[in-house]
């Protein structure tokens, strides 16, 4: 079986863009996570999609398994995506799902009439919408942190807040705002979304999905780091033991909530005084993926493409902690 892979940010999808360092920090900690488990199976091969000025690992150079595709400032990455997909049996991406790139991705490999290793286009979509997925979740009576249009000004509760974009992707672009005269200096707000600000412990929940079910495999501890406005991940405990009894169920409802999560899914939430609540539900390899091999010793990559012909079956084969440290830019 050949796969294509490719994670967005080092697999071409901003070849004629400068490429934002953080971003690429974290997708080579994926890509290199999932293409190590990928090449411990004998009967899989990889079709890479590359770019250039990201440097590969040695691992990745060396394997005859793995075919690189490189993709340069000249070419156009929609038409090698285009070109290198029907030579393979199935698209595993890896994108962001802001500005509808992951949607897109997935549904240009649906419409295709190709196999897509995650979720459908239309549960993308849902989970890339903030506002829409705290509707949804709230009427399915999940807990959810409280989300705000701009339109809802009116009724924030008392300060301070967050101010989001509404398809954002991790820390990228939120602010803290301790005023409601801030929001004046938003030029386009229906771009963004607002929570109130709640302290807490942030957490993440590592699953996976198909059919409307959905198995909790490991929780995850993120540190982050706030600034005066902005937050940043720092790093990411992978497989903390504190798991609390609760979350199963709430990934079991979730499945049922949005049908359409298929493999590895991420699941952001806050442990406050307040409770458990959901922040964010991401439909993709998240970066807490790149520690559950060490972690918990089993191919959860092997666990996921089984899904195209089985349920969902994955056996951990040992059980530690492992600290999943996010490069940063020196400043």
């Amino acid at each position: 079986m050949r796969i294509l892979v490719f994670e967005f940010i080092t697999g071409g999808g901003l070849n004629n863009k400068p490429l934002p360092h953080s971003l690429v920090q974290e997708g080579e900690l994926m890509r290199l996570a999932l293409l190590l488990d990928l090449m411990a199976m004998p009967a899989i091969e990889v079709s890479l999609l590359h770019d250039p000025r990201v440097p590969l690992d040695k691992l990745m150079v060396d394997n005859q398994m793995i075919k690189i595709i490189p993709i340069t400032p000249q070419q156009d990455f929609w038409q090698v995506l285009a070109e290198q997909a029907p030579l393979c049996d199935a698209v595993w991406p890896i994108a962001p799902e802001s500005e509808g790139i992951l949607e897109a991705i997935s549904y240009w490999v649906e419409e295709s009439g190709l196999k897509l290793l995650g979720s459908s286009s239309e549960a993308v979509a849902l989970t890339a919408d903030k506002y829409r997925l705290f509707k949804r979740l709230e009427h399915q009576g999940i807990p959810v942190v409280k989300t705000y249009t701009f339109a809802e000004l009116d009724v924030l509760p008392s300060g301070p807040w967050v101010l989001k974009p509404r398809d954002g992707v991790g820390c990228e672009g939120i602010v803290q705002v301790k005023s409601i005269v801030g929001f004046k200096a938003v030029t386009d707000p229906e771009r963004f979304i607002i929570q109130p600000f709640e302290a807490g412990k942030l957490l993440s929940l590592s699953c996976l999905f198909k059919g409307g079910r959905g198995a909790l495999i490991c929780m995850n501890e993120q540190r982050v780091k706030q600034n005066e406005e902005t937050f940043e991940l720092e790093r990411i405990t992978v497989n903390v033991d504190q798991m609390m009894p609760e979350m199963p169920a709430m990934v079991e409802q979730l499945a049922n909530t949005i049908p359409g999560l298929w493999g590895y899914v991420g699941i952001d939430l806050i442990l406050s005084t307040e409770g458990l609540k959901v922040l964010e539900v991401n439909p993709r390899l998240t970066t807490a993926y790149s520690g559950i091999r060490l972690a918990l010793g089993s191919n959860l990559g092997a666990s996921i493409i089984a899904l195209l012909t089985g349920g969902i079956d994955f056996k951990a084969q040992s059980n530690q902690s492992i600290i999943v440290e996010i490069p940063r830019e020196k400043r």
